[in-house]
């Protein structure tokens, strides 16, 4: 970071930060908040940050992927903005209680792209489409939410070079997961989706939107290290 602008203030037990600036990871950072400590040693992180323009990339590989490797540095590319509050509970030494930890925001991703990201290529099992192992859009705006040990994702529409889909499910600090998929292929893949199997039309799986348009509801989940893709029975 450079360019590091701010104000601070101290009193015993509690170090407050006011309109703090700086220049990192190919964007800006904004935000206020304060660091407490407990009479336990541990201590508590609260703050509202705002995001501008910062390299997605760059952020996972300067953060070690942020611990996890369900998705990683490589399969990540765009550029993000939008806004977080936090409130971020660690032990005495400034390790995160991931369990505790509650946060909310909006963000912006540009100039996105999606590459060999297992989850997603498995979906080939359901739809032959070689763009799966590459995906790129141009925008993708919505909310999340942390609690409960979750990391939370509100439907939302995704228009991509694969195809328009939306997309809604849950994440846990523990690398479980469950998403929500339902695919509307344009005419120009549409040729290139897999049947479904017969007695699923019934149960909701394939929906037609009466336009033609063909409509895959499908569910994404791990059963441990292994990517788990299945017709969403609604």
């Amino acid at each position: 970071a450079d360019k590091i602008n701010g104000s601070a203030s101290y009193s015993p037990g509690i170090i407050t930060f006011d309109t703090l600036t700086c220049n990192s990871l190919n964007g800006s950072i904004s935000g206020s908040g304060f660091i407490g400590q407990n009479a336990d040693k541990s201590f508590i992180v609260k703050g509202r940050f705002d995001l501008d323009r910062i390299n997605v990339k760059n952020t996972f590989l300067t953060f070690n992927n942020f611990g996890q490797n369900f998705i990683k540095a490589e399969n990540l590319n765009g550029i993000l903005s939008g806004s977080l509050s936090l409130l971020l509970p660690t032990d005495s030494l400034l390790k995160p209680v991931k369990k505790s930890i509650t946060a909310e925001g909006k963000y912006t991703l540009s100039n996105g792209a999606l590459v060999d990201f297992e989850p997603i290529k498995a979906l080939s099992a359901f739809i032959s489409l070689s763009e799966l192992s590459n995906i790129s859009f141009e925008e993708l705006k919505n909310d999340f939410f942390i609690r409960n040990n979750n990391v939370y994702i509100p439907q939302m529409e995704v228009k991509s070079s694969a195809a328009d889909l939306s997309i809604n499910g849950k994440h846990d600090f523990d690398n479980n997961y469950e998403y929500h998929i339902k695919i509307l292929l344009s005419e120009m893949l549409s040729k290139k989706v897999r049947k479904p199997k017969t007695n699923t039309t019934e149960f909701g799986a394939v929906k037609d939107d009466g336009l033609g348009r063909t409509s895959l509801l499908l569910k994404i989940a791990n059963r441990g290290e292994e990517v788990n893709v299945s017709y969403d029975i609604v």
